[in-house]
């Protein structure tokens, strides 16, 4: 379902880490495991939403501010 437009999407970079964990009793062996990941806000400009239920998420979040997380897909057409 087509929600809108946008001109600008920034923010769907996410970042991997990895923490090193030394093993118990043998010091000279570590163990590299990964970290939780890292998401970058999602940001999205100049837009063109016409009866979209996302106008009425952001107006309830600003006006009201009351935050739910919501689930967005976004496509990229070039």
């Amino acid at each position: 379902m087509n929600e809108g437009s946008f001109q600008e999407v920034s923010g769907l970079n996410v970042k991997l880490g990895t923490e090193e964990v030394p093993e118990g009793g043998e010091n000279r062996y570590v163990h590299r495991l990964p970290t939780v990941p890292k998401y970058e806000n999602l940001v999205l400009k100049r837009g063109l939403l016409k009866g979209s239920p996302l106008i009425d998420w952001v107006r309830k979040s600003v006006e009201q501010f009351k935050f739910e997380p919501k689930m967005v897909l976004v496509n990229c057409w070039m």
